[in-house]
Formats: structure tokens, sequence, C-alpha cells
């Protein structure tokens, strides 16, 4: 339907609340009036859909009416021009051709609005927001990384970190050696994009293979002429990574979505911590290279040295090796006499530090250029050597110069120091053990001379960032969230006009919601997560039952969140070794968040799955992590949130410390800066606040929220607005957790029958009865469980080395393992090898994903969607579940039974793969054998062949060490059979040997 809002006529898929129409009503003024907005609006409330519509509706009028007034001014300049052409012989369609705009190429631009968020997750739901919409046709497209959207397989393969990646696309595109981004240009014509105006980061990749044209390169192309543009905001705010996407910000609308991260993302982007070994591993790699032209050193046989590179010279490199040199000394001046939390020094402090080694604001953008330049030349020389130089010391060093000098600009250089010196401390501390070089080269064993020292140079003043954003003239910036509350210091911190303002109520009913402060468990014992007591068995124990309590009678899925990781593991093996965990689990299935990304999606989409059925799940998350920010819980998937415990920053951080002086000084009547005991408070509140938001998505949604901490009650007003009358309700003294439970069991049974029932989305027909056993749990299969994979005997399988699942094909001895699963793991003495028969055709190594070590600090992978307890009589002695290694463990720890299990199964392979015809030309071998097996592989094998050419090998230990490889990844072993070209000619017997004894050709 359409609705008109401040004159703009806004396509709405249905009549708006009141409370929407009010958010619409400041984003337009906002846009028309050309101010800056603060607007809150609780999660749930249609926010996102609402900031779309109104701006794109603002947007297309604009433009209309921009076209509209360029065409009549066209159209008059086309009738004088005919007045004055009439007895010239011109036609007067000929006039008019010449300047009619659908002749003329002129391209109509107004605004761009850029449309920023923390993650690409949270971009990816207001891109789904948008394609539902009526504004579907907008032209769109997402901005983001090589990380996710280059598709060049060398590149991706040589360059482990970022860093490293961007540097060899940059050399490959400059050398015009991409095949990828030399077809982006024919790509941006195809059909597969002009059909496709919503363009995110998975259309991008997809359209990218298509047309074999470099996805990274499109976007930024495609983004020139876009109506919207989406990024996380660090893209924005960083402008260094701003720096690299050339996007031009006059007279655009900003959107800062989930802006209650803005302030920390400011000061993150404008600060840098390096160390005395990264000044030594930057020596060494300026040595290294001066070596290399020496001729001081070999190249590895396999870099070709005609195509590298060297715009520098010898003299070029001693200069900047003497800099550096100098450097390292003035930091070992730095007085070594610290108290325990390290020195502080004014910001200026760095730039004294860089002056006395000859570095300054008119020397950088040389030295800069050279270090860019080595950086280039290593990555380049040490392409396909798994043992070269990347120059990670390098990069380290010219980070640190980017972020201390490129904002100095064409600013006084003096008032420029006069500002650090507001803005920020310049922190040392020694330098505790030496930081393993990322690089991927070798770590230099020399011993650190001197005071070895690690100097942060940290900002606190978010509002440089935004000054920078500022002055590229923007239009208007909106930002918005569900947790900004209070306004007063966000704006205050950031330095910013607002001229608009808004705080929305939420948009369920009271009786939705259900909220208490709990006091004490079960069994009376205080709730407080203080770090006194956050350790007392008795606290955990009561947290645990509190927990055990509420999830009996919740329905559907359960949240529960930690302040940190360290907690949510030591709560983890306090309760199983108690039986609490236990007893959890009978209730629901229960999972962790994992700290890696990679883990994360699978983790997540098992609890999806598991809450379709009966009994839900638990997940148990950490607050400020992937589960408590911009993933939707709507519905089943959410019934409560757990708060256990307040997420304040650790006090003694000299980070913390130094923040809470800053805003102490710099405060006054004024700015209206906030205090550094309230920024300290808030910092966690607004945590909580943001976990809260994970249990009401819309109108129709309900749930409850528990905060298990006494402390809460000092926090009351500074919790979400919306939540705070349903809290005021409640005394300090009301801990009766008994009659909680019965309310809560009410609050569902009520609603259950009142509230409309969840609409059925398409991926829940995905599950079928046969994946669900009799207690309502997911099989194995579906659920993702990796350890029912590693004990059952392959009859065959596709290649599956490095892949992160192993498919499977259901035969009886599979339908009756799956019935005796859980006793297996109760009963079995025997580990995964002992399951296996002699001869199998594929071992996974490297999908496992159970038991790791015994330390509490590991992250509990067990924890996923079986039952892990041993004995429940006793579950203090329960049995650990031992983890396989993967093919790079497997000869980089002890791991002697296992091996000596492996080293006696014979493995099948097929003959078309044992006769593929590999290239016998060595750099080609290696090229297709980097293409063929895992990353780990490629390395274990060069690694080895290295080793046996340098004759630090023997033939035999070189053969166990391929066998072992080629073992779990028997699709690869042509490359096994063609290493032979690389061995000596009286070793060549003894592989066709170990091929004999290790492989069985079918």
């Amino acid at each position: 339907m359409i609705i008109e809002i401040e004159g703009i006529k806004i396509d709405f898929p249905f009549e708006p609340y009141a409370l929407q129409k009010d958010y619409m009503t400041k984003v337009i003024q906002a846009l028309q009036s050309q101010q800056n907005a603060v607007l809150e609006s609780p999660t749930g409330t249609g926010k996102t859909l609402c900031l779309l519509t109104s701006s794109l509706a603002w947007l297309l009028q604009q433009k209309n009416q921009m076209m509209s007034r360029e065409k009549a001014n066209l159209n008059f300049q086309a009738g004088e021009v005919m007045k004055n052409m009439k007895g010239l012989g011109f036609n007067p369609e000929d006039v008019t051709a010449l300047i009619d705009p659908s002749t003329d190429g002129r391209q109509w631009r107004a605004s761009t609005i850029i449309y920023t968020s923390r993650t690409h997750s949270q971009l990816t739901q207001a891109m789904r927001e948008l394609k539902n919409s009526d504004y579907k046709d907008v032209n769109s497209v997402a901005l983001g990384s090589r990380d996710q959207l280059c598709i060049n397989p060398e590149v991706l393969e040589e360059g482990k970190s970022g860093t490293e990646r961007n540097t060899m696309c940059q050399l490959k595109v400059k050398k015009r050696q991409c095949k990828f981004r030399e077809r982006v240009d024919k790509c941006t014509s195809n059909p597969e994009v002009t059909n496709m105006p919503i363009k995110d980061i998975e259309d991008l990749v997809t359209i990218g293979k298509k047309c074999t044209a470099c996805p990274y390169y499109l976007s930024r192309d495609l983004a020139a002429n876009a109506d919207i543009i989406f990024m996380p905001y660090n893209y924005l705010l960083d402008p260094r990574i701003l720096k690299g996407f050339k996007i031009n910000l006059i007279d655009s609308v900003v959107i800062l979505d989930e802006a209650h991260n803005v302030e920390k993302v400011c000061e993150e982007s404008a600060s840098i911590q390096f160390a005395s070994s990264d000044i030594t591993n930057c020596i060494n790699d300026i040595a290294h290279v001066m070596k290399m032209l020496n001729k001081e050193e070999d190249i590895m046989e396999f870099v070709d040295d005609e195509d590298v590179e060297k715009d520098f010279t010898l003299e070029d490199l001693a200069k900047l090796q003497d800099i550096m040199l100098t450097l390292e000394k003035e930091v070992d001046k730095i007085d070594s006499v610290f108290v325990k939390q390290g020195r502080t020094f004014p910001g200026s402090k760095i730039f004294d530090i860089f002056r006395a080694a000859s570095i300054d604001q008119i020397s950088y953008p040389m030295i800069r250029k050279l270090i860019d330049s080595l950086s280039v030349f290593l990555t380049q020389s040490s392409a396909g050597n798994l043992f070269g130089r990347k120059g990670g010391g390098l990069l380290k060093i010219m980070q640190v110069l980017e972020v201390a000098f490129d904002g100095c600009g064409d600013v006084d250089f003096n008032q420029y120091l006069k500002d650090m010196d507001r803005g920020y401390r310049v922190h040392v501390e020694i330098e505790i053990e030496r930081k393993k070089n990322d690089s991927g080269g070798w770590i230099s064993q020399a011993k650190l001379t001197g005071n070895p020292k690690v100097i942060n140079y940290w900002c606190f003043n978010p509002g440089f960032g935004m000054a920078n954003l500022l002055r590229r003239q923007v239009r208007t910036v909106i930002l918005t969230s569900g947790t900004l509350a209070p306004l007063k210091p966000l704006i205050s911190e950031l330095a910013i006009n607002i001229d608009h303002r808004l705080e929305n109520p939420h948009i369920i009913k009271s009786n939705q919601v259900m909220v208490k402060i709990i006091n004490a468990g079960p069994d009376k014992e205080p709730l407080c997560g203080t770090y006194d007591n956050r350790d007392n068995p008795k606290y955990i124990k009561s947290m645990g039952m509190t927990i055990l309590g509420i999830s009996r009678v919740t329905p559907n899925g359960v949240l529960v969140f930690f302040p940190s990781y360290p907690m949510m593991n030591n709560c983890f093996e306090m309760w199983k070794n108690t039986g609490i965990w236990q007893s959890l689990y009978e209730i629901k299935p229960i999972l962790m968040e994992p700290r890696g990304k990679d883990e994360f999606a699978e983790r997540i989409g098992e609890y999806y799955d598991l809450v379709k059925l009966k009994k839900g799940a638990i997940f148990m998350a950490v607050l400020r992590g992937k589960i408590s920010e911009g993933l939707d819980f709507n519905d089943h998937n959410a019934r409560a949130v757990i708060i256990c415990g307040i997420p304040f920053p650790p006090m003694m951080d000299p980070r913390v410390i130094l923040k809470k002086k800053y805003l102490d000084i710099n405060r006054n009547n004024v700015n209206q800066l906030q205090s550094g005991q309230e920024w300290y408070v808030l910092e966690a509140v607004r945590a909580v606040n943001q976990a809260i938001g994970r249990v009401i998505r819309h109108k129709d949604d309900y749930g409850a929220i528990f905060l298990c901490d006494r402390r809460f009650h000092q926090q009351k007003t500074q919790l979400s607005r919306w939540i705070q009358p349903h809290l005021m309700k409640q005394s300090v003294g009301d801990v009766n957790f008994g009659m909680i439970i019965g309310e809560l069991a009410r609050f569902f049974r009520n609603l259950s029958g009142s509230m409309p029932e969840p609409p059925v989305r398409q991926e829940n027909k995905e599950i079928k009865k046969e994946n669900v056993d009799s207690n309502g749990y997911l099989s194995t299969t579906v659920a993702g469980n990796k350890m029912m994979r590693q004990h059952i005997k392959i009859e065959s399988s596709n290649e599956i080395y490095g892949t992160p699942s192993l498919p499977i094909q259901k035969s009886e001895e599979f339908t009756k393992y799956c019935e005796g699963m859980q006793q297996k793991i109760k009963t079995e003495p025997q580990g995964f090898m002992g399951s296996l028969n002699r001869e199998v055709s594929v071992i996974d190594f490297n999908s496992t994903s159970i038991g790791e070590s015994s330390s509490s600090s590991t992250s509990i992978k067990t924890a996923r969607s079986f039952d892990f307890s041993q004995d429940s009589e006793n579950a203090s002695k329960k049995r650990r579940l031992k983890m396989i290694p993967n093919a790079n463990q497997l000869y980089s720890e002890p791991q002697s039974s296992v091996l000596e299990q492996l080293r006696s199964t014979k493995v099948r392979v097929k003959r078309s793969d044992y006769d593929r015809q590999v290239s016998s030309e060595k750099k080609e071998f290696i090229g297709e054998l980097k293409s063929t097996i895992s990353i780990e592989g490629y390395k274990i094998y060069l690694a080895t062949l290295y080793s046996y050419n340098k004759k630090d090998y023997t033939i035999e230990k070189a053969l166990d060490k391929f066998v072992i490889l080629f073992k779990t990844s028997p699709k690869a072993v042509a490359f096994l059979r063609n290493t032979r070209s690389f061995l000596r000619e009286e070793d060549r017997p003894a592989l066709d040997r170990a091929i004999e004894n290790n492989f069985v050709i079918d």
C-alpha cells in the first residue's frame, strides 16, 4: 500500500504501526533537511524495513524531480536554439537529437545511499528485506573483501592472511596475470548482472564463477552506478579500507545500522599495536631481500625469478634497514622500569619515537612506497614456496605507519600532535614472549636484544573517525539500532551534530514478554558473578540448577549467555562433573558457541534443526559473541533468554583504565561526556541489551528473559527501555525461585493458545520422520554428528580430504550401528581405529570435531548433539572421547597408536585414480597437486620433499610421511606414483614397494 509521509510516497507492504510511522518520519525529515539523526527502535519493530523503504522512496522521488528539472531545462534550451537556427537549414528533429537527454549520453545521478551494518550476516538480512519489498528493482550491490569475493585459486591458496591476499591480488592485476580481473568489463553487460538489480555477496560470487570474472572488482565497478551500496561500517570508518574502494561520498546518505558498536569501531580503526619482535621481523625481511639480491641465498626452484619485479636498489634497502635498526634502539631506550600494568605516555610520544628514527610526515610517503614494493617482491618471489618469507614484518610496520601518519594529511602538523595528545595514549608494556610470525615464513630464532616491548597506540576519541567521514561532505548520517540509549553519551562521544532523535517503544503487548531478575537459585545460593565469586563451585552449581529449572518449563529453543568463553567453559566442566550437564541434556540437546567461523555456520544450522523438533534445544553462547548480535532467533528459536552474569570489561585492563581516565579528564558541561564509571557500566549493559533483543523479533513473537545476577537490580535504568516497566514491578527481595517457575509455566500456557502459530518455513519440510528418534532428537546424520562418521566402515565414497563432511551410503550395518550408538559410546573401550576393518576405502582424518584436550580452556566440541556421559551414577569418572588428528597433526604430534594402525591399513583406490595423467614438469606438477589436495596436505608434501632433497630425511622416513598423506587423500594417489621423478634413482624402487604394500588398486 502507498502511504505519504512528509510529502514522500512510500510503498509499504502493510498499514504501518504508529511507531513505524514515527520512525519513517524522522528518517525523511533528516534526508530532506540534510541533517543527521540518531534513531533507536527495539529489535522486532520492523526497523530495517522502515529504514529501507523510507530512504529509497525519498531517493527515487529525488531522482525523478532532478530528471524532470534537467529535462525541462534542456527543452527550454532546445526551443531557444530552434529559434536561432530557423534560417540555417536544420530540421527541428536534428536540433532535438543534439540536446535530448535520452541521446546525449548523460547519466542522471542523485544521492547514493550507503547502507552499513556491523557484519555481513546483518547486511545479508537487510538485503533479504529489500528483495522482498516493492523496491526490489533498485540498483544495489554489496561490497566485501577479497577473502569473501576472490575466486582466483592461486591467490586463495598462496595468501594465508587477508593482507597477503591483497598484495598478491594487486600484483597479479598490475601485471595483467589475473584472467578473472580481465573479464570484469565484459561481465558488467552480461544478462546475469543486468537482470539482477540486487546483488549480495553470494550473488556476486555465483555470477563471477559463471562469467569467469572477478566478483571483487565487479562489485566495485557496479557500486559506481548503484542507488544503494551495502557494506560493513568498518569499511566506511577506517580510512585505509575506504581508500581502497574509491567511493565518492559527496552528497551521499550514510546509514549506520546496529550503530551501538560504532564508537568502538571508530576507536579500533584508529588504533594499532606493535612489538619489538615486529621490528625485528621487519629487519630480517629486509636482510632476506638483500641476500636474495646478492645471490647469497637460493630461491626455491619452483619460483620463476625472471618475473619478479625489483623497483628498488641495495642502497634503498640499506637505508631502510638503518631506519628500522634505529627504531628498534629507540624502543629499547624507553624506560624499562614498569609498574605491573606498564607505562603510559601522551599520544604524541609515538611521533617522538618515529622522528628519532628519521620517520616523519615528510619521509613517510617514501618509506611507505619502499615497504610496499618490498612486500610485493617477497610475495611474488615466495609464490609456491612453503618456506618462503612473505614479508609479515614489513607489512606490520607499514600498518603502524599508516595509522599514525595517514590522518595528518594537509593539516597543520603541530595542531595534529595536540589532537593526538588529547585523544590518544601510548601505552608501553614488556613483551613477555615473542609473537609468532604469521606471515608464513621462517620464524627467526635469534634472541631479542635490549628490552623487548609492546607499543600500544590507542585512540580514545571516536569522534576522530566520525570527523573523517563528515569531512567527505556527506549529506546525512543516520545512526540507528535497537540499543543506543542513552543517546546523549553516544552523540557526545562521536562529536556529531544531531537534529533528529527518536527512542521508540516496543511493538509488542506487555503480556508477550516475561522479565525477571533472579537473585538466587533453587538452592537459595545468591547469584552474583563478581570476579571473586565467579569460580565459586556453589555459585556455578546454583546457576546450573537455575538453567535446569527454566529449561524444564520452556518450550522450544533456549539461549543461555555467559560473560566470556572461560566462564562458559568453566561452567561446562563443573556441570559435567556434578551431573547437571547430563540432567540438562535429558531435557534438551545442548550446543555451544564455537570460536571459529567455519564451525559456527554448521553449529547454528544444527540448532535451528533441533528446535523444530518437540524437545527444542539449548544454545550456550557468549555475550558480545556471534550469537548475541545480528542473528534471527524468532518464534520457536528463542522462547527464553538467560543471562548468566554481567559482562563488565576487565577492570584492571590498561586500556579500560585509560579510557575511564580519558572520559573523566575531558568531560564538561559543554560536551556532556559520560564519566568513566558510567561508560564502564554502559559497556556491559549494552552487550546484555543486545542479547535480550534475540527473544522478540516481531509483533506476534513472545518469550521470557531471565537476568541471573542480583547486581541487575542496580542497572535497571540502563537496560532497554521497553523491558524496564516489567522490572520495576519486581523488588530486590523477590527471590522465590519456585514462584518464578510457576509464573513462567502459566506464561507459556496462556500464550501458546492465544498467539498465532508461527508460519512454517520451507526448510521445515526438509526434516522427515525417519530422521527423528523416539526421544524427539535428530538422527546423527541430520544433526551433523561427525563422530558417527568416524566409527563406520565406509563402503564407497567420493574424495573427502579437506571437506566438512563425509558422504555415507546407508546400509544394514549402518542402520544397526545408529540404533546402538549411545550404548557403544558408553561401552566401547577402543577408539576410532579399533572399529575399522583391515581394508577400508577412505579414512577422513579432517572432519573430526570430538573431544580435544582435557584443558578447561579448550573450545568444547563434544557438546554438540549427543550425550557423552559415560556413567550416570558417577559422572566425575566419565571417559573423554579421543580425537583423531588431521593429516597435518599426524606427524607433528606424538600419536603412535594411531600411526601404527594407519600404517598397517591398506587403502583401496580406483585404477582410474592411480593411472591419472599428471604433468612431468615440476612447476606444473606442483600446481596440479595444489589444486587437487587440501592446503595442509600440499604443505606436508612440500615439507617432506624439501627435507628429502636436503638429505635431512632418509627415503624410508620420507615415504612413511608420503604414504600417510595419500592414505587420507586416495584420489590423489597418482601424485604419489609420479613423486618418483623427484626421488634419486636408487630410491625409486622403494616408492614402488611402498605403494604395493599400502594401497589396493581396483
